[in-house]
């Protein structure tokens, strides 16, 4: 794998006074990876149904001009799917790009 990997992050404390926000920075030595991608690596781990209903029924990248209307549509196409804390994880997943070492690989290994 040509590519680092490194991530930050910030838990939050439960106590006195306020919590504090996560704050999640991934730095990668590739691209990013298309968020249709990520969805379908993600939705083949929750199993063949999600995986080819999203195959089926998700957005057409053509019909989308930039980056965020595809990524909405894709969360869009999800949710349908998801029962609401699976969908939470599945926007967390997307939104940090977990998948993109695991795609990164089969690129390469193409």
């Amino acid at each position: 794998l040509a590519g680092s990997c490194i991530l930050f992050y910030s838990v939050p404390v439960v106590g006195h006074g306020e919590g504090k926000a996560v704050h999640a920075v991934l730095t990668a030595g590739w691209v990013t990876t298309p968020f249709l991608l990520e969805a379908s690596e993600f939705l083949a781990e929750q199993g063949d149904h999600h995986f080819w209903s999203f195959v089926a029924n998700g957005p057409l990248i053509q019909h989308y001009t930039t980056d965020q209307s595809l990524y909405a549509a894709t969360l869009e196409a999800v949710s349908h799917t998801m029962i609401p804390d699976v969908g939470a994880l599945f926007k967390l997943s997307l939104s940090l790009h977990t998948y993109s070492p695991k795609i990164e690989l089969y690129r390469q290994l193409l």
